[in-house]
């Protein structure tokens, strides 16, 4: 990307990690300082260019606003779309050819991102296990994919699909066929104990909306619940399928993340909590850090976009960002 553009002193730059609950961005300065931080609805690639480029939008413009800086700026602004469900070629295709306004766009799934940002751009594998899940290892400059293929097929391991599970499960205790428990009860409850209600549910259910159901499964798990337990031991065991596939390409150490990564972490077998280690960054920094990044392997295969508008340079020379990935991130008031 060194190639294509110089980067600017008083350029800004717009992370996005966006996934199927909420839309975050942050926006950094030249030196990856963070400016302002925002977050707005779902958005997953699948959803739409439309829906999820205006989750983008919005949340872009509350974090220039939180950074007290013009919108108006967004034409010095590169920025980098990390999305969960970006993995094929139509809706990468839709996303660049959507106009923003951005002095350049890169898009990235949100896997890679959330990689470079937990070992600060070093080697390392990540597996995601939020509303849905992917692993990622990085070595030596290549990037290496598992997963993150959607709800339909994929997302084994996530809280989406422990959602769904347990959904199921409930309709089946109702008929039955599966032994009624605390889970079954809790979430029949929620449906004020129709089916019928449930599945006219079900046909308008996001992966979000199963995912709401995931914490309770945890719970009630711990609560010593059979059908919870029964749960939450094939969640770690599609988890643990992850973390050994992705680590087969040569990683040594490995996090999780994402909204069941400390409660899914406690419970993984002996032999991967020997190379667990707790992460550095964000998405949000990782994404920071790929605007300027070479990497090779990604399931993203299309070049950088830049506003034709926009003042570029030629240059061999990359950015070196500099900020602290330890520190806390700060929105301005």
């Amino acid at each position: 990307m060194g190639e294509q553009t110089q980067f600017l002193a008083n350029d800004l730059y717009l992370s996005v990690d966006g996934g199927g609950t909420s839309c975050k961005t942050c926006l950094y300065d030249f030196d990856g300082n963070i400016l302002g931080q925002a977050a707005t609805g779902a958005s997953n690639a699948r959803l739409g260019v439309k829906r999820v480029v205006n989750e983008i939008m919005l949340s872009a413009k509350q974090a220039f606003a939180a950074a007290n800086i013009d919108f108006e700026n967004i034409s010095n602004t590169h920025a980098c779309f990390g999305l969960a469900g970006l993995e094929l070629d139509r809706d990468q295709q839709n996303f660049y050819e959507w106009p923003t306004g951005f002095k350049s766009v890169i898009l990235e799934t949100d896997a890679v991102t959330a990689c470079l940002g937990a070992f600060n751009g070093e080697d390392g594998a990540i597996v995601i296990t939020g509303t849905g899940s992917s692993a990622v290892a990085i070595n030596n400059g290549e990037i290496h994919n598992i997963g993150g293929w959607g709800f339909e097929l994929s997302d084994t391991g996530s809280g989406a699909i422990v959602g769904r599970n347990a959904v199921r499960y409930a309709l089946l205790a109702a008929e039955n066929i599966e032994p009624k428990s605390a889970l079954s009860d809790y979430i029949l409850n929620h449906f004020d104990q129709r089916t019928g209600a449930m599945v006219l549910w079900a046909e308008a259910a996001e992966p979000k909306d199963y995912a709401g159901f995931t914490s309770k499964v945890f719970d009630l798990a711990e609560q010593g619940d059979d059908a919870a337990l029964k749960l939450v031991a094939q969640h770690i065991a599609e988890i643990s399928q992850l973390i050994t596939s992705i680590m087969a390409y040569g990683s040594q150490k490995f996090t999780l993340l994402g909204g069941l990564a400390i409660r899914s972490a406690k419970l993984l077998p002996d032999n991967l909590q020997k190379q667990y280690v707790t992460h550095h960054g964000n998405a949000l920094y990782g994404g920071f850090l790929r605007i300027t990044k070479n990497l090779n392997g990604s399931r993203v295969t299309k070049p950088q976009k830049f506003n034709s508008n926009s003042t570029t340079q030629n240059s061999s020379t990359e950015k070196s960002p500099t900020q602290d990935p330890h520190r806390s991130a700060y929105v301005k008031n």
